[in-house]
């Protein structure tokens, strides 16, 4: 890692420049060489943001699904080339789901499930606001919302990103672990990885350390508003887990360095199986595999309303780089503009 000093420079410099409302953090393995905060964990309150302020981290999200899907694989429970419909109870089986995919398909965004929260889709308001129903705690709660999915199209090479896959596969967590996928994600990802901070914490209860989501005005809205309406009360495999960068450090140490898969199972999941349309970023199992900088970045990002999220770890020289927002835009370019200048090891 170069001189902290470098990078405290570097790391406070970007933030000012980006404006952040947030938190930024370079880690050296589950060493942290450089932390910056900018802005309100809470506006209404007046709450700074600190080093244990929570903040959602919407797809993110899918790198603890993975996680967990993939120790239920070395369990025994089923493959990762088994067919989600030999899995799921049939009253749980999307129809839009063709029945040759496969575990595998789901992790990499090739079973050709249409998403239930497509950019193009004029309906998705009206989605986000079903979403918001305090009704829907579990992943089996989505099951009417999956059912409801148009006919989808076989699974494929190209990896098609998609918020449903990765819902179902919470179904596959729920109907093979017998527990809620909160609580899968608690007993197989937190606490081995000693995620102390990290949870699916509803909107509808209090908790501490909270970082609020905020919306800018629009036409509709001529003042600042918290996303609470438009994202469902509790997070879902798909994405709204809770956590810090600091966690999310120890998530990157833990599966790397061997304290929560197997070595060939690990292998599996940073394994770039398929590839979006214009090529440039891998899709193992919840993991985006990316150039930038100079490093191989293996990771997740992960964008809501009043949320955003960059969260990657360089396996060839420990680094991790971790930006957690409450605003929808504020991670991605800090994000990058750090990963670019950020000096090589050595």
């Amino acid at each position: 890692m170069p001189p902290a000093a470098e990078v405290e420079r570097l790391v406070r410099e970007a933030a000012t420049a980006e404006d952040l409302s947030g938190t930024v953090l370079v880690a050296d393995g589950n060493q942290v060489v450089a932390e910056a905060f900018g802005g309100l964990a809470d506006r209404a309150a007046g709450v700074a943001t600190s080093a244990a302020t929570r903040f959602g981290t919407a797809s993110v999200t899918k790198m603890f699904t993975a996680v967990a899907v993939a120790r239920q694989v070395e369990r025994g429970a089923f493959g990762f080339q088994t067919r989600v419909r030999e899995i799921l109870p049939a009253d749980w089986y999307p129809p839009a789901l063709d029945e040759s995919a496969t575990v595998h398909n789901l992790l990499t965004h090739t079973s050709g499930i249409p998403d239930y929260l497509p950019d193009e889709d004029p309906t998705t308001p009206d989605l986000w606001l079903a979403l918001g129903n305090p009704g829907i705690r579990r992943a089996v709660d989505f099951v009417s919302i999956l059912r409801a999915l148009p006919q989808g199209v076989p699974p494929t090479t190209v990896a098609s990103y998609c918020n449903a896959g990765y819902v179902v596969l919470g179904l596959v967590l729920e109907a093979t672990s017998g527990t809620a996928y909160s609580d899968a994600i608690v007993t197989d990802v937190f606490e081995p990885a000693a995620m102390l901070d990290s949870g699916f914490l509803p909107f509808d209860e209090q908790h501490r350390d909270i970082a609020v989501g905020w919306l800018p005005p629009d036409a509709e809205h001529p003042e600042e508003r918290t996303n609470i309406d438009l994202l469902p009360v509790a997070g879902a495999p798909d994405g709204g887990a809770f956590s810090t960068t600091r966690d999310l450090v120890r998530f990157f140490t833990a599966l790397h360095g061997g304290g929560l898969l197997s070595p060939a199972t690990r292998q599996a999941l940073l394994t770039p199986w398929a590839f979006g349309a214009s090529g440039e970023t891998g899709t193992g199992y919840g993991q985006l595999i990316r150039e930038h900088g100079g490093r191989r970045w293996i990771g997740h990002t992960g964008g809501d309303p009043g949320v955003a999220a960059m969260a990657f770890h360089s396996p060839a020289d420990g680094v991790s780089l971790v930006v957690l927002s409450n605003r929808s835009d504020g991670a991605g370019g800090l994000w990058r503009r750090i990963a670019r200048s950020l000096p090589a090891s050595g």
